[in-house]
């Protein structure tokens, strides 16, 4: 390899000193400066980077150490070109960089993870709505304080007037003491508001026994009372073939005999307040008249019996 460079560099001498071109004599000089590096040294051959381009070929890119009658850019036939060191980059070829990567695309999340637009009118609807909702509550309640401090509503005054057996009898069956019994029973209502009338719904009063032995039941149908008006309800209670435990039907034949038998009236039904060309609807009530006796109801007792209102 060495005595080949000897040669270019010989031959390119020649080559400096006859040629004329300025370009062809500048790539001539090139390559004697790079022969001539090399020509006295027995050393491997390692060529710098600007020799290294030189060895490639000036005269390859330019023409230039082709023999006589070549054409510029290609080389002789026969002649073998040198090879390129190992790091060699032609400057004329771009550097071709790496593309980078598209930006990866965001997954498409559920329709139920985007957060749905809420339109002004919208809010503006539920806001006007609750307002609305509560000045009528309002409106109500205020309403309701007037009517209650001008016409003053109470609820009727209910006493127990009589009890009366016409029949009671105990007999003993197959399936154990049963119970026949009638009474009548008297019920003193009293309405004391002047504005206004009241309205009564149907009327169920059950008579118990002090143990809460069933003694007979009735109903009356619903009827309207005056303003101060009394109204005195009349029932007539049965019991048929009512079974009672051994030791209860014994304590209540000894009960009715010496008059001591515990009753309590219980009365069931519902109130409601009526004007001129109005009304409200009927409310349940329970009346309860508990913990008398027959002997005191004989002597002219007349208990008030208390109202239940929604269970209060």
């Amino acid at each position: 390899m060495l005595a080949r460079w000897r040669s270019c560099a010989v031959h390119n001498k020649a080559l400096l000193r006859a040629t004329k071109n300025p370009r062809v004599a500048s790539a001539a000089a090139t390559l004697s400066r790079c022969a001539q590096q090399y020509s006295h040294s027995d050393a491997p051959l390692r060529l710098s980077p600007y020799c290294s381009r030189t060895r490639g070929g000036f005269g390859a890119e330019r023409g230039v150490g082709a023999g006589k009658g070549s054409i510029p850019g290609k080389m002789s036939q026969g002649q073998t070109p040198l090879q390129k060191p190992p790091g060699y980059r032609d400057a004329s070829i771009p550097i071709q960089r790496p593309q980078p990567l598209p930006p990866r695309k965001a997954a498409a999340l559920p329709s139920s993870f985007y957060q749905k637009k809420r339109r002004n009118w919208c809010r503006t609807c539920c806001c006007c709505t609750c307002i609305v909702l509560v000045l009528l509550i309002l409106l109500i309640i205020a309403a309701g304080a007037f009517f209650y401090a001008w016409f003053d509503p109470k609820l009727p005054v209910v006493h127990l007037k009589t009890i009366k057996f016409t029949k009671f009898n105990v007999t003993n069956t197959d399936a154990g003491p049963a119970l026949d019994a009638q009474s009548s029973l008297d019920i003193e209502i009293k309405n004391p508001n002047k504005h206004f009338e009241l309205e009564y719904d149907k009327t169920r009063v059950v008579l118990n026994a002090g143990n809460g032995e069933n003694l007979g039941e009735q109903t009356l149908p619903g009827f309207t009372q005056g303003k101060n008006n009394v109204t005195t309800l009349k029932f007539t209670i049965k019991a048929s073939q009512e079974l009672l435990a051994k030791k209860d039907a014994d304590m209540i034949i000894n009960g009715f005999r010496n008059k001591n038998l515990v009753v309590s009236p219980e009365v069931r039904t519902g109130i409601g307040l009526k004007g001129n060309g109005w009304k409200t609807g009927i409310v349940q009530v329970d009346v309860i008249c508990a913990g008398l006796t027959l002997n005191q109801i004989q002597n002219s007792a007349t208990p008030e019996c208390h109202i239940k209102l929604l269970d209060w």
